[in-house]
């Protein structure tokens, strides 16, 4: 008795592991290599843990503990299952971007490699072994990533060349000027870009927006949104959504005006500044 509820711990224990198995995001055509390799490790040490024994202890269904593990293993697969169906459908549209296809491939090479452990850890469960198959099958289909990347980059080179700032809602050249300075002294700024060149400024709006507290009506701040093309020191083009606030001093006079966020950061071409 002892050893058969030891089982089905470790079997329990095993089927979270899997489950809660993850690897790093896709954030940039470096990641892919990286998720590969990671992918491959964690198929070769989780294999190793998946024994014979273990795999045997899943086809015990008098169990209640491992009816209740069972019961878990079928909502985990369904919900795959749906993602999976999801993923398809992203990869058959022939208008879904290069870089969301790239990053639904990935998804499913690790939805793939967890029902492929997965059915080794259950290997008599017809929903793991159905939902392991159809990755398979999605994965074998699913395209080349150099293809992938290829086109990726075409649409990246696109994109930047379409980009533009957005149209100025009103002009102030005491205001632009002092906002452009705020956004060159930025630390935040100068640790994404590490130096800037501002080459134009456009204000969101014609006035700055009061804040002011809750309780007393009393003005604490007031702020203001404006779109900057900038030169970085890379050599690169940017457009940035840049938020800026000055502190209310009293008698109407308010402070420096400091940079606070930065909202959207998109390269376009230095030449359609």
């Amino acid at each position: 008795m002892y050893e058969h509820r030891r089982l089905n711990k470790l079997v329990a224990e095993m089927f979270r592991k899997i489950r809660n198995l993850s690897v790093r995001r896709y954030n940039s055509t470096a990641d892919i290599d990286v998720i590969k390799k990671q992918l491959s490790e964690l198929r070769q040490s989780m294999s190793r843990e998946i024994t014979s024994e273990l795999s045997q202890a899943t086809q015990d269904t008098t169990s209640r503990s491992m009816a209740r593990t069972l019961t878990d293993v079928r909502y985990w697969t369904n919900d795959k299952s749906t993602k999976l169906s999801e993923i398809e459908s992203l990869l058959a549209d022939p208008n879904t971007a290069a870089d969301v296809k790239i990053s639904a491939q990935l998804d499913l090479a690790r939805t793939h490699e967890k029902l492929r452990l997965m059915e080794q850890l259950f290997p008599a469960n017809a929903e793991v072994s159905t939902a392991n198959a159809f990755s398979a099958r999605l994965l074998a289909n699913s395209g080349n990533f150099d293809d992938l990347l290829q086109q990726q980059n075409i649409e990246r080179v696109a994109e930047i060349a379409e980009t533009r700032l957005r149209p100025a809602a009103a002009k102030n050249q005491a205001v632009e000027k002092q906002l452009a300075s705020a956004l060159s002294s930025s630390r935040g700024i100068r640790r994404e870009f590490s130096s800037v060149q501002v080459l134009k400024v456009h204000l969101e709006s014609a006035n700055w927006f009061l804040e002011r507290n809750e309780l007393t009506g009393r003005i604490l701040r007031r702020n203001r949104l404006a779109n900057f093309a900038i030169k970085a020191a890379d050599g690169k083009c940017y457009a940035i959504n840049a938020f800026f606030e000055q502190n209310h001093q009293g008698g109407g006079r308010y402070g420096t005006a400091y940079h606070s966020r930065a909202f959207l950061q998109d390269e376009m071409l230095c030449e359609n500044v």
